[in-house]
């Protein structure tokens, strides 16, 4: 009989350990499957990300890996532009071509210092520009030339003093043409140096 209830009593200890662990993996599964609900939670919130702030992030990504590249690019050309200047006085006979002999600025090489005339290197349009002083109580006349034909007149003259005169004009070039300023049949033929120039610029690619 003894012998008997000492069984039961290990059985029955054995069952509350049994039902305790039972219980402790209750509870632990329980708190996984908590925490993976947070998780899969997370996960959404994530997933389910705005656009604009998801572009954000990849935006970010891509500066914190160096991605610099981008920007504005220009496709014209290289500018052209000259200006130039006579360094002494001239005496002119018609129709000479006046050689502006000191060469200011000559970007994109188009003027030439030897013969005083622009060669336009690519189609566009362009502006010229050009002053002249006549001698001292003289006056002279003188225009703008584009492949030998008169664009524009300069008058330029004073009583009991040097008069200066200017003119500008704007040309659509093509490649090869040619502009200078030449000495015209009226008036004298004296042009003075050092205030006398000749200037040309691109403005616009055709």
């Amino acid at each position: 009989m003894v012998r008997v209830c000492i069984e039961i009593l290990l059985v029955a200890n054995l069952v509350l350990v049994l039902q305790g662990t039972s219980a402790e993996r209750i509870r632990s599964n329980r708190q996984d499957a908590k925490s993976g609900a947070n998780n899969e939670g997370d996960v959404y919130v994530l997933d389910n990300l705005p656009h604009d702030q998801t572009r954000d992030i990849t935006d970010n990504s891509h500066h914190d890996n160096g991605d610099v590249s981008g920007g504005d690019k220009t496709s014209s050309g290289q500018s052209v532009t000259f200006s130039a200047k006579l360094s002494y006085n001239r005496e002119l006979k018609p129709l000479d071509t006046i050689v502006f002999d000191t060469v200011i600025s000559n970007i994109g090489g188009g003027y030439d210092a030897d013969t005083g005339k622009f060669t336009a290197p690519r189609d566009g349009t362009y502006m010229f520009y050009s002053t002249i002083l006549s001698g001292y109580n003289t006056k002279v006349e003188t225009a703008i030339i584009l492949n030998d034909k008169e664009v524009a007149r300069i008058y330029s003259g004073a009583h009991d003093a040097h008069g200066s005169g200017s003119n500008t004009v704007a040309l659509a070039l093509k490649t090869g043409d040619a502009i200078w300023v030449r000495l015209l049949y009226q008036g004298g033929n004296h042009v003075h140096g050092y205030y006398s120039t000749f200037t040309g610029t691109l403005l616009a690619d055709a």
